[in-house]
């Protein structure tokens, strides 16, 4: 049972407050219930959208992550399965993401709804600007993760395809290893847990559904392109040999630029760790 009100007004939060008793009846027909607990409406509000269907752009979306960028031969294989969907009956139900804009999108720090991860427990992160956020992670960043990025190095397998993107896989439990390591470093460094899920680390996004694929046709033409993006990819993929990842800032959910940094502005945000565990691993605060 879900009560659907609107948390910017506060209405949940005082419907729910106090709340002691609650009354269940069981309609025209007798049923047996048993009661195994109450508590508030969960949070049940559509995420934003990114994308506009009738204007084919996609919405503003701020955000920070570390990425790796593919070479050239990867790049043009990805491009070869963008291609594969684009000629494809069912290219109206997708959007392809730029080629500039393809990577591997590992680490996940900032989205538009964790802005206040940055700031401790009672400070107001709407008048928090992001462009301070950026520099902020710049310079959590920027001790130990940044200066190790040309020798940080995985390498990874093709694993499986779909129309709209390719799962990787590591070459073995070094690389596994490595990049759990690597994990732990940005996360003991910048205090940001990584928002992407193990999987969402190792794939790579060449596309994007608008539309629902709805009717039998349609899912027919998509499961054929899915075998023919398969096919490419076992025949040429090899070995990606990802390095050197970035710090980028997003300006849509798909398009980001590189960050640099400013080293004249300095950082106004108090860290906050997400744990003891964390804060006793991170590098002392340079502000």
């Amino acid at each position: 049972l879900v009560c659907p009100l609107r948390d910017q007004l506060g209405f949940r939060e005082e419907v729910c407050r106090d709340l002691r008793y609650i009354s269940l009846a069981s309609g025209k027909r007798p049923v047996s219930l048993r009661v195994v607990g109450a508590g508030a409406p969960p949070d049940v509000s559509i995420p934003r959208y990114l994308f506009d269907p009738v204007t084919l752009q996609p919405f503003p979306w701020q955000g920070a992550s570390l990425v790796f960028e593919p070479d050239a031969r990867l790049r043009q294989l990805l491009e070869a399965a963008q291609k594969i969907l684009a000629t494809s009956s069912i290219a109206p139900f997708y959007s392809l993401i730029e080629p500039r804009c393809l990577c591997l999108n590992a680490y996940r720090l900032l989205d538009p709804h964790r802005r206040g991860e940055l700031l401790q427990p009672g400070e107001d992160g709407d008048s928090l600007t992001w462009d301070a956020c950026y520099q902020e992670v710049h310079t959590r960043l920027s001790p130990n993760v940044l200066p190790s990025a040309p020798w940080t190095y995985w390498p990874l397998r093709f694993e499986r395809a779909s129309a709209t993107s390719v799962m990787l896989a590591a070459m073995g439990p070094g690389c596994s290893s490595a990049i759990k390591e690597w994990t732990r470093a940005v996360q003991t460094s910048t205090g940001l847990r990584n928002s992407a899920t193990n999987r969402d680390m190792l794939t790579m996004s060449f596309a994007f559904e608008v539309f629902p694929v709805e009717g039998e046709k349609a899912q027919q033409e998509r499961k054929e392109v899915v075998r023919k993006i398969t096919a490419l990819m076992e025949k040429d993929w090899g070995i990606a040999e990802l390095r050197q990842p970035l710090l980028v800032t997003w300006q849509t959910h798909t398009d980001y630029v590189h960050y640099k940094g400013d080293s004249a502005q300095q950082p106004a945000i108090a860290a906050c760790p997400p744990s003891a565990e964390v804060a006793a691993r991170a590098p002392a605060p340079i502000f």
